[in-house]
């Protein structure tokens, strides 16, 4: 995004000529910075979720969030905002980990068949956020292992398998707002 600095500083040195030539090299970087990076986000995320927003508030979303990005602190707050989660920065990570693994243990049968596959994903999270031991996506792994071994997963694709194996469930998340 320096282009967009060099064209400024042409034209206050009054070569307008020169400014207006390096329109085309800002709006390639622009093309390539932005939107690129959108669509391929959303081809990411889109793997994961079954998004119901509409094409212009995933467009807004995106935008105030790459806008977000660089201003400090200001990240956290448009998450909040665009997400309905509650975010304290780096910070949120490990205290969610570690109160999902609490609320796991507290349930009535913990290491029962229905949350056996949670209390394993949960406390691999916390032990590797603590330690460093087990990092979070083996939790997910093992999480899908237990529960297709338990009954409660019944992947019938190999996308199923994808889904199961990197977030855990096969389930995809709605996104409505």
């Amino acid at each position: 995004m320096h282009d967009i600095n060099d064209a400024y500083k042409l034209g206050m040195h009054d070569d307008i000529a020169g400014a207006i030539k390096m329109v085309p090299k800002i709006l390639a970087s622009t093309a390539v910075n932005f939107v690129w990076v959108g669509l391929v986000e959303e081809l990411i995320t889109g793997q994961f979720t079954d998004d119901r927003r509409g094409l212009g508030s995933k467009a807004l979303t995106f935008t105030a969030g790459m806008i977000a990005q660089s201003i400090v602190g200001l990240r956290d707050l448009s998450y909040d905002l665009t997400h309905g989660q509650e975010s304290i920065g780096l910070i949120s990570t490990p205290i969610h980990h570690l109160q999902q693994f609490l609320r796991d243990v507290d349930k009535a049968n913990p290491l029962g068949r229905a949350h056996a596959g949670k209390l394993v994903q949960d406390f691999c999270s916390t032990l590797g956020d603590l330690s460093g031991a087990c990092p979070t996506h083996m939790g997910s792994i093992m999480r899908y292992g237990i529960d297709s071994f338990n009954g409660f997963q019944h992947p019938r694709s190999v996308g199923d398998v994808y889904r199961g194996l990197s977030t855990g469930t096969q389930k995809m998340r709605i996104q409505r707002k």
